[in-house]
């Protein structure tokens, strides 16, 4: 299985997938491809998540959720764009992210340079990939209905029976417009 996204494993979001974006509230929602799906998926998972909670510490089974959405296998893909207050992904299923809400909310880092010991204000974000061996209408039955995103460790544990294979992720980089613009001015930041 292969997850196509806007950016590399391990390389920069840019700003127009993020609180930093000046084309939409909360970012525009990124084209998500996913190709070569195993044997048997009758639907795709996608799942934007900070592992970072938001009291800043790191859990890999937890975090941050920004974005989830459910595809069936015949179209596993969102056009860019097509996720956010008044839109929705034809043909998908968006859950509630982390604030509650059904559609895309892009990273949206700390506002100030953190204390060090610190990753300079950097934040990863994992997007995720899972292959499921239940139709979308069987994973709406397993899924719970929740106000706010189950973290993804639940739906991994909640799903294990229906993975097949295992979950493809793509991390992304991000540092908040105005912590960047500080580090800049001190000297302590990459270059964009």
């Amino acid at each position: 299985m292969k997850l196509h996204v806007p950016w590399d494993n391990g390389e920069k979001i840019l700003d127009r997938y993020t609180i930093d974006s000046s084309e939409a509230e909360g970012g525009v929602s990124p084209l998500v491809s996913v190709s070569d799906l195993p044997e048997g998926t009758q639907s795709v998972m996608i799942d934007f998540t900070d592992p970072y909670d938001s009291a800043g510490v790191n859990n890999p089974g937890g975090g941050w959720n920004h974005w989830r959405v459910l595809l069936p296998s015949e179209d596993p893909h969102i056009a860019e764009g097509s996720s956010g207050k008044e839109k929705r992904p034809h043909g998908a299923t968006v859950f509630p992210n982390s604030w509650g809400h059904a559609y895309y909310q892009g990273p949206a880092a700390a506002e100030k340079v953190p204390p060090p010991p610190s990753t300079l204000g950097e934040s990863m974000y994992n997007m995720r990939a899972i292959a499921l061996n239940l139709s979308p209408a069987g994973i709406k039955k397993q899924y719970p209905a929740t106000e706010h995103a189950p973290a993804i460790g639940t739906i991994l544990e909640q799903l294990k029976d229906h993975i097949i294979g295992e979950p493809i992720v793509v991390i992304g980089r991000y540092t908040r417009k105005g912590v960047r613009e500080t580090l800049h001015q001190s000297g302590d930041g990459e270059d964009d």
